[in-house]
C-alpha cells in the first residue's frame, strides 16, 4: 500500500436538510431512547456532559448512531453515510459523536484529525458550542470574526469547525502539509454548501488534502 493508502482514512458523512417531511403516522414514530445505552461505546470523560446535554436520544440518533459508534470496535458497517433529515432531528450529535469517540483514541501531536464546514456562522458556533460542550479544547472556532493569526494557527485543536470563507484564508497562511495528520472531513448541510460557491472552496480543500497525503 501506498503512504496515503495507509494514513488517509476520511469518513464521508453527508448531512442534508431537506423540506421537511409529513409527520409519520402515530404507530410508526419511534419511542425515546436513553443515552446510557451508548455509553460503553464512548470514552468515560465525555459521559458526565453527555447525559446532562442529551439524556434522550432523538429516533434519528437512535438508529444511527449505535451503527457508527460501534464500527471502531467490529471494524464492520458502512463506510460511507448519507443522513437526509429534516432540520432538528439531530444530525449534529450523529457526526459529534463518532468524531470526539475517534479523537480520544489518538495521541496529540499537535495536528488537525478534523475539518467541519458548515453554512454559515451561527451554525459554526451553535456546532463548536455542541463539541465543546461534550470535550471541551477538543475544537477550534474559526470565523471571519475569529479568525487566527500566525502564532494561534501553530496551536489549532484536533477538530478546526468554520465556514469556508475564513477555512480557505487560513489555507492560505499555513504551510504546506499542515492536513497531515487529518482524518475527517465532515460537511454540514451539503446541499446547501455545495451550492454556494465561496471561490471554489471544495476544490481546494481537496487540493490540500491530496497535496498533504502526496
Amino acid at each position: 500500500k501506498t503512504r496515503r493508502q495507509k494514513t488517509l482514512q476520511l469518513y464521508h458523512l453527508s448531512f442534508l436538510s431537506p423540506p421537511p417531511p409529513p409527520p409519520p403516522p402515530s404507530s410508526t414514530v419511534v419511542p425515546p431512547t436513553q443515552t446510557s445505552t451508548l455509553l460503553p461505546l464512548l470514552p468515560q470523560s465525555i459521559h458526565p456532559p453527555l447525559l446532562r446535554h442529551y439524556p434522550t436520544l432523538l429516533p434519528l440518533q437512535s438508529s444511527v448512531l449505535p451503527v457508527l459508534l460501534s464500527r471502531p470496535q467490529t471494524h464492520t458497517g458502512p463506510r460511507d453515510v448519507v443522513l437526509t433529515s429534516s432540520t432538528g432531528s439531530g444530525k449534529t450529535l450523529c457526526f459529534l459523536l463518532p468524531l470526539l469517540q475517534d479523537l480520544s483514541s489518538l495521541p496529540d501531536v499537535g495536528l488537525v484529525r478534523a475539518v467541519l464546514i458548515l453554512p454559515t456562522v451561527e451554525l459554526a458556533r451553535q456546532c463548536y458550542d455542541d463539541a465543546s460542550a461534550l470535550s471541551p479544547n477538543s475544537c477550534t472556532l474559526l470565523t471571519a470574526a475569529a479568525g487566527l493569526d500566525g502564532a494561534a494557527a501553530r496551536k489549532l485543536r484536533p477538530a478546526l469547525v468554520s465556514t469556508p470563507g475564513p477555512f480557505l484564508s487560513l489555507c492560505v497562511g499555513m504551510e504546506r502539509g499542515w492536513l497531515r495528520g487529518l482524518r475527517y472531513l465532515i460537511v454540514d448541510e451539503a446541499d446547501r454548501l455545495l451550492g454556494q460557491r465561496y471561490g471554489g472552496w471544495l476544490q481546494k480543500v481537496r487540493r490540500e488534502i491530496n497535496f498533504a497525503f502526496k
